[in-house]
């Protein structure tokens, strides 16, 4: 797939996931100006539903929130593998090519890749 197309398709997943939590935020103002609007005409029992409700909505909203906050650092310890691996790969033909320079250069970024995929961990 074209690094363009990935980019492009990202783009568009975030696109969505915006439109999303957007969707949900109106959602929840919503509810919360009708639990308003019920306390107002003294109508306790409908506000009593719509606030439970509400809590319902946003108890799914952390619920999505810390799920996207998971599948986000999987995402990036993927792309910080796929760059270790370019890395060492690129490495390995600088060493074939004798470019030393750039070899020394590669070793110094594989290493501090290493080091930083290595402190979360630690």
């Amino acid at each position: 797939m074209p690094q363009f197309g990935g980019v492009l398709v990202y783009g568009l997943e975030r696109s969505e996931s915006a439109n999303e939590d957007i969707l949900v935020f109106f959602y929840q103002l919503d509810l919360a100006t009708r639990v308003q609007y019920a306390l107002n005409l003294e109508e306790y029992d409908i506000a009593k539903q719509l606030r439970n409700k509400l809590n319902e909505v946003e108890a799914e909203v952390i619920k999505q929130q810390e799920t996207k906050r998971g599948l986000s650092i999987k995402s990036e310890a993927q792309d910080k593998g796929i760059r270790l691996l370019r890395l060492r790969a690129d490495l390995q033909n600088a060493i074939e090519n004798e470019n030393y320079s750039l070899a020394a250069e590669l070793r110094h970024q594989v290493s501090k890749l290493d080091a930083d995929s290595l402190a979360p961990s630690i």
